[in-house]
């Protein structure tokens, strides 16, 4: 059987169960290469920014919070509730973006 490389529901399924288990790094490669197909898909962009915060490295996230909480995308708000985002919480830039934790 072969699989088709730019399914990407392939890729972010795959992506989903790494950072599951917490192998981030092998995660954010998988998320990416699914951007690669769909550089706009706001799972995507909001899973590759719950890695980013889950690892506490903000300067290497710039803007995907924001991306992915636009208003009409599909995770917009979920940033203020979910527990991968607790390192950015209290962050001014993340606060500005989001209105803060609910």
């Amino acid at each position: 059987m072969e699989l088709d490389p730019n399914y990407i529901l392939g890729w972010i399924s795959l992506g989903t169960k790494l950072l599951e288990v917490r192998r981030l790094d092998e995660s954010l490669e998988t998320y990416r290469r699914a951007l690669q197909i769909d550089p706009n898909n706001s799972k995507v962009i909001y899973y590759i920014s719950c890695i980013y915060a889950l690892k506490g490295d903000k300067p290497n996230a710039p803007g995907l919070p924001a991306k992915s909480h636009q208003p009409g995308r599909k995770m917009a708000g979920t940033v203020k509730t979910d527990t991968d985002y607790r390192a950015f919480w209290q962050d001014e830039d993340f606060i500005k973006i989001t209105g803060g934790p609910e």
